[in-house]
Parts: structure tokens; C-alpha cells; sequence
């Protein structure tokens, strides 16, 4: 998912999906070959970064100091 789309958060551990309930989110799916609406955004956002010096630097790393 953070590959393919800007901005978004990977929900995945039972803590985080509990309290997501309670976030009013839409669900979508990203399967197959059209973008969900508003999704699309954040996709071409994200090509437009692959494109950028130091991309994905950071991306292996467990733990990142700002």
C-alpha cells in the first residue's frame, strides 16, 4: 500500500484495527485495474515521488531518527 499510494498509514496490528472502528473511514478496494475514487490522487502523488532524489532511502529501516 505504501508503495503504490502517498500518505497513507498501514493498519495491521489487533491494538490499531480496534480503534480504527471508531475512525468513520470508508473502506476501498484497491484491487484490479481502476484506482478508487480519491485514491487516485495519492497514487499519481506517489509516482511524481519515485521520480525524486532519495526515494524509498528510508524504507528498510525499523527505526527512523527526524
Amino acid at each position: 500500500m505504501r508503495e503504490t499510494f502517498a500518505d497513507v498509514e498501514v493498519v495491521d496490528t489487533a491494538d490499531t484495527l480496534r480503534r480504527a472502528e471508531s475512525w468513520d473511514l470508508a473502506e476501498a478496494r484497491v484491487e484490479g485495474t481502476t484506482t478508487p475514487e480519491g485514491l487516485d490522487e495519492l497514487q499519481a502523488k506517489r509516482q511524481a515521488r519515485r521520480g525524486q532524489g532519495g526515494f524509498g532511502a528510508l524504507a528498510d529501516r525499523t527505526t527512523v531518527w527526524l
